[in-house]
């Protein structure tokens, strides 16, 4: 009858260590996600920042190249066609 007790003790505490180890393990697979999925977060933001600045030096380039263009008296149509700028754009910017 002892026996029989103790390899039920020695059941239980193996799987209550058992539990206890996939608590843990689960855990740390809960934190691992979790670091996932905020790097992945951070490097889309990271990379919305980057998309905007060159958004944003882009239409600067083109700006410059309109202002160019209309000092060589280019046609305002030639200018949106070769710039992508819209032509009340290209008018705004002869008037300054």
């Amino acid at each position: 009858m002892r026996n029989k007790y103790q390899k039920i003790n020695q059941m239980v505490d193996f799987f209550l260590l058992t539990v206890v180890k996939y608590h843990y393990q689960s855990e740390e697979i809960k934190a691992d996600e979790i670091w996932r999925a905020e790097y992945m977060q951070s490097l889309l933001r990271e990379q919305e920042r980057e998309d905007a600045a060159f958004d944003r030096g882009e239409t600067s380039k083109a700006i410059k190249i309109a202002k160019n263009l209309l000092k060589l008296e280019t046609p305002i149509e030639k200018i949106a066609i070769a710039t992508g700028i819209s032509i009340e754009e290209i008018k705004k910017l002869k008037k300054l």
